[in-house]
């Protein structure tokens, strides 16, 4: 039924402690050949949840790509330099390159892990 909402509102159930919101809807309609007002009381309490938690999981999806980007791309440089220098360096610094290459490559699997545990962790 397609009305006009006048408001939404919030009450605290004393038994459990929770807010229940409702919408109040007004729409004319014809009765016994009158125009009277007809208002709706509807509970949407589940329906503001079920939002909630989709707006959420949303940015949550965002934020783990955006940080997942931001690490990856220096990530991806610096392996690909390391693979450049690896070529030129003499023996005296290999230890070195191999050094930086064991922490990127551990930084990589890091956030491999970090993304799949993200990824299949449900939100609250």
């Amino acid at each position: 039924m397609a009305g006009n909402v006048l408001g939404t509102f919030g009450l605290i159930e004393n038994q459990h402690d929770t807010e229940v919101k409702y919408t109040l809807t007004s729409k004319k309609i014809m009765f016994k050949k009158k125009e009277a007002q007809l208002f709706l009381i509807r509970d949407v309490t589940k329906l503001e949840q079920v939002h909630h938690r989709a707006v959420e999981e949303k940015y949550r999806g965002l934020l783990l790509s955006t940080i997942t980007h931001d690490i990856r791309t220096p990530l991806t440089i610096i392996k690909g330099n390391i693979e450049s220098l690896e070529e030129h360096v003499e023996k005296t610094g290999a230890g070195y390159l191999e050094a930086i290459k064991a922490s990127a490559n551990n930084l990589e699997y890091f956030m491999y892990d970090v993304s799949v545990c993200l990824f299949h962790a449900k939100a609250p």
